[in-house]
């Protein structure tokens, strides 16, 4: 027994020190860094304006390098050196090295003429019909593969089965008996005419239509009410 009140003793010493730390922790007050003033620095901006002040430097030093190493240059003076360089190689060749300068010679007058055009159209006309009349053989000549023949053979019968049946269908009703033809006009009538012919019959029927005579008539209302006056009255 003394051993577990002596365990017993070390748990609830160990505990009060754990809670002892836990309150000493809640006292502490927190307190915040403050900010670094690096926060507010726009480091973006003074980058882009290390880069363009660079980009200006390495610009300006590419033209000076460029201005130094250009050399003063003209056209008329390369002109007239190559010119120079031209005369003093013909006089300094020998009359043999002359004769064997290269000359081409002129073209053929007959490139220039239009039967050359006139037979590469003819040419190319008879190519196309050479092409069109092998590509007819080659059609007249293939054939389906035997799968896809089937398939068009039943499709092909099908059609004519439809169309026969529906023809069927059509004469369903029909008999000898029936032998009427209705009247196929090949002429277009005048409509305004007949039209004008219609207006012309109604004006004359009404005008031919007879009139009510009004003949002399006598109401008996004033008889009628004597009447009833003599009439005998009801028991009552």
């Amino acid at each position: 027994s003394s051993g577990i009140n002596a365990e017993y003793g070390e748990a609830e010493a160990k505990r009060m020190e754990e809670k002892l730390a836990e309150e000493a922790e809640c006292r502490k007050q927190f307190k915040a860094s403050p900010i670094p003033p690096s926060t507010f620095e726009n480091k973006l901006k003074a980058i882009q304006q290390k880069q363009l002040e660079r980009r200006e430097r390495v610009k300006a030093d590419s033209k000076a390098l460029t201005k130094a190493l250009q050399k003063p240059f003209s056209f008329e003076n390369r002109a007239a050196i190559k010119r120079s360089r031209s005369l003093s190689a013909l006089d300094g060749e020998s009359p043999k090295q002359q004769s064997q300068r290269f000359s081409a010679r002129p073209f053929p007058h007959h490139l220039f003429d239009g039967e050359v055009e006139e037979k590469m159209k003819e040419e190319e006309a008879y190519r196309n019909i050479r092409l069109k009349m092998r590509a007819e053989q080659l059609l007249a000549e293939s054939d389906l593969p035997s799968s896809m023949k089937r398939h068009a053979l039943h499709y092909t019968d099908g059609r004519i089965r439809r169309a026969v049946q529906e023809e069927k269908e059509q004469r369903a009703h029909l008999t000898e008996e029936h032998t009427f033809s209705p009247v196929i006009r090949n002429f277009i009538p005048d409509f305004e005419l007949l039209h004008k012919q219609e207006e012309e019959a109604l004006a004359r029927r009404q005008i031919a239509k007879p009139t009510t005579v009004v003949e002399p008539f006598a109401l008996r209302t004033e008889i009628l009410a004597e009447c009833k006056k003599r009439a005998p009255k009801p028991p009552e």
